[in-house]
């Protein structure tokens, strides 16, 4: 997933349809936006089989 990917799932569960949204609305889809690709994060590097790559 990427970054648009998943602000358009939250803005779905949200119900928030994203062309119309206020800037209050977008602030708090950007919130919660942020909450879930920390999420996705964690989860990955959750995962036994995932190994980042180092530089």
């Amino acid at each position: 997933m990427i970054h648009q990917e998943i602000r358009e799932w939250v803005a779905e569960l949200m119900r928030l349809d994203i062309p119309t949204a206020s800037p209050a609305e977008l602030a708090k889809l950007d919130d919660a936006t942020r909450i879930a690709e920390a999420q996705y994060v964690r989860q990955l590097l959750s995962l036994p089989a995932y190994t980042p790559r180092v530089t």
